[in-house]
């Protein structure tokens, strides 16, 4: 049922976006559907971007805005659930763009399936190509149902269609009765991935279509591509929420090893963009034991893909000269190898290496 006659309500939270707000707001309002609201929620700008936001507001009567002190993107997102008036609620980045049929489309499927979320398509594009999309039809991939979701969390997780929630359009009224908001204990990222899990746990179906409708701009001097120390410490709590729906969802708990070996691997790779005078080789070596106290080696690497992924490794880290990474990676490589070896001797005679 609709609140106030308005379908859906899209949220963008802004923080000092002067440079991309115009052309994310604008893909927004020239939505081919017409029934939503957009709520601008202005996290503390210290440039143009709240002026920018009441311009769009004073032109259309379906922009709100509302004007807060930089407390992040979770707060920022928490009040624009909380003001919505939207059967369903949508979100985008002040520096992404919406296809043009995104509410109208999505909206659609939503209310034949009767579903409390919908997944559609998504890509990542450097700036030039941020308003470009293809020519392609909805896809109805899946439709999961409260009989299906235990099987099919594993092929959602390896389609990362529980990463991000800008890929969503979520039913508001699962979100309120549950309860469910971003997590402000989380900064600098894994917030969605938290909510996108929670919002598993307790929806009644889920449908994904494939077409893709949304494109994250990627943008070199990116914040998210900043390396920041409580991330790594972020990266534990989250796997401790994946291992709470893992336990509710009864999933087979041999598939435990591809999470954190996810885990891990982006671990790698977040660290790997810090400098120098930010996290040192021994802080790197210090984080990878820690994470193998929490988590064996061998069951960080069970997939034969990981010999690949190393190598992949070892070849960017030498073509970019970056060679303090290249013998981190060398390290851990070595450890990969020992563990393998282990586990093989461990099966040859019959121990198990669990």
């Amino acid at each position: 049922m609709k609140t106030d006659g308005v379908s859906i309500s899209v949220i963008m939270p802004v923080y000092n976006a002067e440079m991309y707000l115009n052309r994310a707001i604008e893909s927004v309002i020239n939505q081919s559907f017409d029934d939503f609201e957009l709520i601008l929620v202005n996290d503390g700008s210290q440039d143009r971007s709240l002026e920018i936001c009441q311009r769009f507001a004073q032109k259309d009567d379906r922009v709100r805005v509302y004007d807060k002190v930089n407390e992040g993107i979770c707060v920022a997102r928490n009040l624009g659930i909380k003001e919505a008036k939207g059967e369903y609620i949508a979100f985008i980045d002040n520096d992404d763009v919406m296809h043009r049929d995104l509410l109208e489309d999505n909206y659609r499927i939503a209310k034949d399936a009767d579903a409390d979320l919908v997944k559609f398509g998504y890509e990542f594009v450097p700036e030039r190509k941020a308003c470009d999309f293809a020519n392609e039809e909805s896809c109805i991939s899946q439709v999961i149902e409260p009989h299906n979701k235990t099987t099919e969390y594993m092929d959602l997780f390896y389609q990362n269609k529980l990463i991000f929630v800008w890929d969503a359009l979520i039913r508001k009224k699962i979100l309120i009765q549950h309860d469910l908001y971003f997590d402000t204990s989380f900064k600098n990222g894994h917030e969605d991935i938290v909510l996108c899990n929670q919002l598993y746990l307790r929806l009644g179906c889920m449908v994904v279509n494939t077409k893709v409708y949304y494109n994250h701009v990627v943008y070199t001097d990116s914040a998210s591509h900043k390396f920041r120390l409580p991330q790594i410490k972020a990266t534990y709590k989250l796997l401790e929420y994946e291992r709470d729906v893992f336990d509710a969802l009864m999933i087979d708990k041999n598939r435990w090893d591809e999470i954190v070996q996810r885990a891990f691997i982006y671990l790698l790779n977040y660290m790997s963009y810090s400098e120098e005078d930010e996290l040192s080789i021994s802080d790197i070596y210090r984080t990878i034991a820690e994470f193998y106290s929490r988590y064996p080696a061998q069951r960080c690497f069970v997939a034969e893909a990981s010999l690949k992924g190393f190598l992949k490794a070892f070849l960017w880290f030498f073509y970019k000269k970056n060679y303090k990474w290249f013998l981190v990676i060398m390290v851990v490589f070595k450890r990969f190898i020992r563990e393998k070896r282990n586990a093989f001797s461990r099966s040859s005679y019959g121990i198990s290496s669990r």
